[in-house]
């Protein structure tokens, strides 16, 4: 079978790591140009793709990856327009957005594209990032979603469906689960810290809360899973952590508080439930 040819627009770490997977495995798509504002000599030398200036000057193609940052998106959807109308059916056009919808690319659409969007939820640290067993979150045309889950699943993808109408709050979420985690290591840190705890052993001791915590979630609901004070109804110790942290930075004190109010929610309506 034929491999479809697709055109790069965007060589960052993610839109580099998929390019060089598909061509390193020898499955999904061939690479067949790659269009960059900041230039990745070292991509297309080893894809022996081209390189463009412009995304309109792209050669012909079955799919366009767009794969640049969310704000540049619609300027790229500009400049595709201004192909030849003929060029667009049937095309497959998506982008790798986590927050953006397909919804983006409706211009291209009503041209004749078929259109989706694809998300890797991991971070990218380079453009040599291998793609397997990673979960991706498709949206978009049914056509185009079944052409793009092959591809991605042809390099270790996990692929499965987003609500479009939710693609934002589905993003929020992932920003929580990762990002949000490096906010509970810095305050954690900064008090073990306070507390005398040498930063290496800090570091031990956080590896082996998170750990436990996430080998619990595994098998238990997120009420189930909960451990502490909040689950044993200590309110004392909690309110002494408060006073506690009320005496230093605002931000720290401000979290507790904060999550510590969604945990108590948390576990009674948990707690109405049964």
């Amino acid at each position: 079978m034929t491999r479809p040819t697709l055109c790069l627009i965007g060589a960052g770490r993610a839109g580099g790591s998929l390019a060089r997977q598909w061509h390193l495995t020898q499955r999904g798509f061939i690479v067949t140009g790659i269009c960059t504002r900041s230039g990745n000599t070292a991509l297309a030398a080893a894809l022996s793709a081209p390189e463009y200036q412009h995304p309109e000057d792209l050669p012909s193609s079955d799919a366009i990856l767009i794969a640049t940052g969310d704000q540049a998106i619609p300027g790229v959807v500009a400049q595709l327009l201004k192909r030849p109308t003929s060029d667009w059916q049937g095309k497959l056009v998506f982008h790798l957005s986590g927050a953006l919808g397909s919804s983006e690319l409706a211009a291209l659409k009503s041209h004749g594209a078929r259109i989706a969007s694809a998300h890797p939820v991991r971070a990218f640290s380079h453009d040599r990032t291998s793609l397997a067993d990673t979960w991706i979150g498709t949206e978009g045309d049914t056509s185009a979603l079944a052409n793009i889950e092959q591809a991605f699943q042809a390099i270790g993808g996990r692929c499965f469906r987003i609500n479009s109408e939710h693609k934002t709050e589905y993003h929020a979420a992932a920003v929580i689960a990762s990002n949000h985690l490096i906010a509970l290591a810095h305050a954690s840190g900064q008090l073990w810290d306070k507390s005398g705890v040498p930063p290496e052993i800090a570091a031990e001791l956080y590896d082996s809360l998170t750990r436990g915590v996430l080998d619990n979630l595994k098998t238990q609901s997120p009420a189930n899973a909960l451990t502490g004070p909040i689950a044993r109804g200590d309110t004392d110790t909690v309110e002494k952590h408060q006073r506690s942290l009320d005496q230093g930075p605002r931000a720290t004190a401000r979290l507790y508080r904060q999550l510590s109010q969604y945990l108590s929610e948390l576990l009674h309506k948990a707690e109405r439930a049964d």
